[in-house]
């Protein structure tokens, strides 16, 4: 038994000597005080190797920003996107909505209903009210010149009517159940609207066709929906005149085009449509280049005008 004993205090004392000693050799090697240096290295050696890695990384940091800037100045366009072929013609888009809702619905006796479409409609029309009118020129009907392409055309408010540009109206006919619904194309960087050849203009078109607009046609979806949408009118009746087109914004988003361009609009009144039913509008922007696929050319949604008569249906039609 004795000399296990001995054995075993053998051992610790030499795990201590050996803890002692790696303990000694790290406070060395973290700090020599016979040789002055820190890890190994003394001041100059320190001095030595910071300078070398510092204009190391700063040359790998300016090798890779140079590459950087030569391949966005020199192989990157300013002036416009590098892709614009991805959607060959614009989507339609529509207002007033409420936040993200898409379908119109209200009671025309309860302003806490009708109140977000209406804020939406002036949120809208803000900008073209306070716009700095010394940036637009009032440009001629038509295709924009191609040397004349960038230039910003005013919009004149007068063009959506005295209830839809809230001149007699404020409500924009929300309180009297015939609302006013506004519609702009989304912006295609470059996309300038074609004409229908006289001979080429579908018959359903003529009535209300301009050979210098993009025309803008409303209807119910359905054959019920059509008996319920009661008439439209249409502000300005023409459409989208082609001379605020081509959108040419280029990549600075503070440039004065940028920050000054406004979309043109076509208000679309309600007049007459039937209360208490919810209707499915469908409706299309007419131009000779205009493709319609599941997002452009047209757009869809509902409006539903309820009366403040208690009891009023509010089943919704059949799919």
């Amino acid at each position: 038994m004795s000399d296990k004993k001995v054995s075993a205090v053998t051992e610790d004392e030499t795990c201590m000597q050996k803890t002692a000693a790696n303990w000694a050799a790290f406070k060395s090697f973290m700090w020599d005080p016979q040789n002055k240096a820190f890890m190994g290295r003394n001041a100059r050696s320190w001095a030595e190797i910071g300078v070398f890695y510092l204009f190391y990384y700063g040359f790998l940091a300016a090798f890779f920003g140079s590459l950087m800037a030569i391949f966005y100045y020199g192989f990157i366009d300013q002036n416009q996107p590098t892709y614009t072929d991805k959607l060959g013609t614009p989507g339609l888009n529509h207002r007033p909505r409420n936040r993200w809702e898409e379908n119109i619905a209200f009671n025309y006796d309860n302003d806490n209903t009708y109140m977000p479409f209406v804020d939406d409609v002036n949120e809208l029309l803000e900008p073209y009210r306070n716009a700095n009118m010394t940036v637009y020129s009032k440009c001629e009907s038509g295709p924009t010149p191609a040397d004349d392409k960038g230039r910003l055309c005013v919009y004149d408010l007068a063009d959506l009517g005295g209830i839809c540009n809230g001149t007699d109206d404020e409500s924009y006919g929300f309180t009297s159940g015939t609302p006013c619904v506004y519609f702009m194309l989304n912006k295609v960087w470059g996309w300038q609207p074609k004409a229908y050849k006289e001979d080429a203009v579908p018959e359903a078109y003529q009535p209300y066709y301009d050979q210098d607009s993009v025309l803008i046609q409303c209807d119910g979806r359905k054959e019920k929906d059509r008996e319920n949408i009661g008439a439209l009118k249409y502000y300005p009746e023409g459409g989208l005149n082609f001379k605020y087109f081509p959108y040419v914004g280029n990549t600075d988003k503070n440039s004065p085009y940028r920050t000054n361009y406004l979309d043109p609009l076509v208000a679309v009144h309600f007049t007459n449509i039937t209360k208490d039913v919810t209707v499915r509008v469908k409706c299309y922007a007419r131009a000779a280049n205009m493709e319609y696929g599941d997002h452009e050319g047209h757009v869809e949604f509902m409006v539903r005008v309820n009366s403040p008569i208690e009891g009023a249906s509010t089943e919704a039609p059949d799919s």
